[in-house]
């Protein structure tokens, strides 16, 4: 499996998560009439740490992770939820060996188009992981 498919697997062992969004953890981009709240991930960035020569070299990624809503009090109780279950976070994560998973940006976004508006913050997360 992917990092990004072990991270979203550590999202949804996180209850308060998974109260708001049900299973609606993914990877694409949401259409218009996608049912919310969900967590959309995209990997920004990263890649390998050259200068080790041990087998178990460490690799970054960039993890952008924009939570919707259709309300802004939702939205931020949903990215106060994934907050709290990425940052800080060790451990395994599958068949990767997580270094650590910090928190490196928070923006407060929103589309509007006619009658169709969205409530939208995205977390951009630093990951090391082997």
């Amino acid at each position: 499996m992917s990092l990004e498919s072990e991270i979203l697997d550590v999202l949804a062992l996180s209850s308060a998560v998974t109260t708001l969004t049900g299973s609606r953890l993914r990877f694409e981009w949401p259409d218009q009439d996608t049912e919310i709240p969900a967590v959309v991930l995209t990997r920004v960035g990263g890649g390998r740490e050259s200068a080790l020569a041990s087998a178990n070299y460490f690799e970054d990624a960039l993890l952008q992770l924009d939570c919707f809503a259709d309300t802004y009090a939702t939205v931020k109780a949903l990215a106060v939820a994934v907050k709290a279950a990425l940052h800080g976070y060790t451990g395994s994560a599958g068949s990767f060996t997580i270094a650590g998973v910090y928190l490196r940006n928070e923006t407060d976004l929103s589309e509007k188009d006619g009658d169709f508006e969205r409530r939208r913050v995205s977390l951009d997360f630093s990951v090391s992981f082997f």
